[in-house]
């Protein structure tokens, strides 16, 4: 499946998918891990049109295969030298199959390539249980307790991040 799979640059026209699939994380995963109240705003927070908006005005890109939207990944910039992962979500059926390492390097490279300045990559995520194993296999580190702001309010998370070797 990922043989067959592309990596590209977000296109507003894919605003929809990545929704959903942020939305089915919700859901379908987080809701096993988070309060309801987080689940509920957290799925509902934004609209279609405002999450393209939001994701297409950050370096984000998509993974398509199957002849649609599978993952996708957003950074931020936050200083000159630090960017933050701000989204990686993939499809539950292309989930262990290399998509979302895949998405991941291809974001750390091309913003790595873009910014010579820029030193580390970090992320928080509310949801360690979860997907902090994925983070450590990527050479992310975890530095300490965080938050997520939500709607809801802010939940606790914890911060990874990873130096880049130049």
């Amino acid at each position: 499946m990922t043989r067959a799979m592309e990596i590209r640059d977000f296109r507003v026209e894919d605003g929809e998918a990545c929704h959903q699939l942020r939305r089915g994380a919700f859901l379908e995963v987080f809701s096993s891990f988070l309060p309801a109240d987080a689940v509920r705003t957290g799925a509902e927070s934004y609209s279609v049109a405002e999450f393209t908006r939001r994701i297409h005005a950050l370096e984000t890109f998509v993974a398509v295969a199957l002849g649609g939207v599978v993952g996708f990944c957003s950074v931020r910039m936050v200083s000159p030298t630090r960017a933050e992962l701000l989204y990686l979500y993939v499809s539950s059926g292309c989930q262990m199959t290399g998509v979302g390492s895949q998405l991941v390097r291809h974001a750390e490279w091309r913003v790595s390539v873009a910014r010579p300045e820029l030193t580390a990559f970090f992320l928080d995520t509310a949801v360690p249980e979860y997907n902090q194993s994925f983070w450590e296999h990527m050479g992310y580190v975890l530095v300490g307790p965080s938050s997520c702001e939500y709607p809801s309010g802010k939940i606790p998370a914890v911060r990874l991040e990873k130096h880049l070797n130049r």
